[in-house]
């Protein structure tokens, strides 16, 4: 579904009903409820509705399993390592910053070692002025990301922290599933039903949901009081570890902060139409959203309603972005330049950018590569979530006899060294797009979704829009104009990210003289 369509869906439950007003055990569960509606709307296919369950019966299921012999074993010897973890982290002592890391965020690689594109810069820019620790939780994802350019301290708690909250769930709910009431679900439920079957979210589904968030704050509050920061950065707050992170900072005076990941748009469920907000904010949401321009700043600002002061937008620019644009010594390696060299310089290359979606290689556009002239480069970038489909991708232009495309490379390859060597760009409504600005190359949007997201970068003509194949060969035969800089969709001048590091911090300490 369309990010505007997705919208409108979501705000037609805040005009019904006053969402703030969604409780359970006094958190404030919009935001939580909110993300789970925005997933299903934009990734239908990966969301079943839930089952009804009753939550006693739950608990007891739960509880069979949690006091199995291998099960209960297991869950202590997580609590001890658990124990391990606190114990390492009070030898470390205090420190200014916490940076909170995901395994999947490292898909880039700086000087051999993988690098988070979104929050090392981060540490880099801070770490004269404060001191700093960054932490993951180990993940799978975490172990395909070793070694690492900015030191991380690994926490082996993903499990201890899943089977510790099966243990909250079962003491929630075991003796009375109705004990804890979810203030307003009668109202809210009835309302999901009624705009959409597959939205039917039960008010056990949330009330299970809201324990879990429950439970995983309080983890975060034991990590918390050992390291006692005065911030906390993260990306991609809209998940369940970083929302409960967030929320246990709340009471213990610690700011947070979200850097953004992505293009956000006008439409975006998670940082836009926030029309219903508590006068003092939602614990759940970050006090800052460290932003790519003023253009994002503007789309966060114009749907934060009373109450908006305290989730602010600021300007910090793509520090990864400026990284790349200004230092000419950022090399792929050596296959990767060998890649390269090998290039014809007359040959038109147009790189194109897909989404993180199932259905990612639209028919347009594998028509348009297919009646294109077999003189044209094709380089098409699977996104780092679907590498996976990359083998798939590759026999898709194989079958068709197309030796002019080339997938696996550019997949593995750092998307902004590529903007350095193409023509074009293309893409249905990927971030690439912006980012792409900052090299001088001109992108061509050729989905309806992203001619939606990116509606003011066409209309200001920063962007085109094509979507039939013929569309699309016509308008990439032209010689491109260079791309148009600019400030208002990315920004990377470096003076911003200071101007934005100093603003998020300096009601939470002062700034130690360098």
């Amino acid at each position: 579904m369309h990010h505007r369509t997705s919208i409108e869906r979501i705000l037609a439950i805040e005009k019904a009903m006053d969402v703030t007003t969604i409780r359970y055990k006094g958190l404030e569960l919009w935001p939580l409820v909110r993300m789970q509606l925005w997933r299903r709307l934009i990734h239908p296919r990966k969301f079943a509705p839930p089952a009804t369950i009753g939550l006693k019966h739950l608990a007891h299921k739960l509880s069979q399993s949690f006091f199995k012999p291998d099960f209960y074993v297991s869950f202590l010897e997580h609590s001890k390592r658990h124990q391990q973890n606190l114990a390492k982290l009070e030898k470390g002592g205090p420190v200014d910053l916490l940076i909170f890391s995901k395994g999947e965020d490292h898909s880039d690689k700086l000087k051999g070692k993988y690098f988070n594109r979104f929050l090392d810069p981060v540490a880099e820019l801070a770490r004269s002025r404060f001191t700093i620790l960054k932490v993951e939780v180990i993940t799978e994802a975490t172990n395909q990301s070793i070694p690492r350019y900015e030191h991380t301290h690994f926490l082996d708690a993903l499990e201890y922290i899943r089977c510790d909250a099966q243990r909250s769930l079962i003491n929630a709910f075991q003796k009375n599933g109705d004990a804890a009431i979810l203030e307003k679900g009668n109202q809210l439920t009835r309302l999901l039903g009624g705009i959409r079957f597959d939205l039917a979210l039960t008010k056990e589904y949330l009330m299970v949901e809201a324990e879990r968030m429950l439970h995983y704050i309080r983890y975060f509050k034991g990590i918390l009081k050992i390291l006692k920061p005065k911030a906390v950065f993260l990306a991609g707050y809209d998940e369940e570890l970083s929302m409960a992170l967030i929320a246990a900072c709340k009471p213990l005076g610690i700011t947070t902060v979200d850097m953004q990941q992505q293009a956000i748009g006008a439409y975006h469920g998670m940082y836009t139409h926030w029309m219903s907000m508590p006068e003092s904010g939602y614990s759940l949401l970050p006090d800052y959203f460290w932003c790519w321009s003023p253009s994002d700043v503007q789309n966060i600002q114009d749907g934060m309603a009373a109450g908006g002061d305290v989730h602010r937008p600021v300007i910090g620019g793509n520090l990864w972005v400026s990284k790349w644009a200004e230092d000419e010594n950022m090399m792929p390696g050596k296959n990767a330049e060998a890649f390269l060299n090998k290039l014809d310089s007359s040959q038109k290359r147009i790189l194109v950018s897909l989404s993180n979606t199932e259905d990612c290689l639209g028919d347009n556009l594998i028509e348009a590569i297919r009646q294109s002239p077999p003189e044209w480069h094709w380089w098409i970038r699977v996104h780092s979530g679907m590498e996976n489909k990359i083998e798939e991708i590759s026999s898709i232009f194989s079958d068709l006899k197309m030796s002019n495309v080339e997938v696996s490379i550019p997949s593995k390859f750092p998307i902004y060294r590529l903007l350095k060597y193409v023509t074009w760009h293309v893409c249905e409504w990927s971030s690439t797009a912006v980012e792409a600005l900052e090299f001088g190359v001109p992108s061509l949007i050729i989905h309806p979704a992203g001619r939606e997201q990116f509606y003011q970068q066409i209309m200001d003509g920063y962007f085109e829009y094509k979507e039939k194949p013929q569309e699309i060969i016509e308008y990439l035969h032209q010689d491109p104009l260079p791309g148009k800089k600019t400030d208002k969709y990315i920004v990377t001048n470096r003076i911003y990210a200071l101007d934005a590091l100093f603003d998020v911090t300096e009601g939470a300490m002062q700034l130690v003289e360098v």
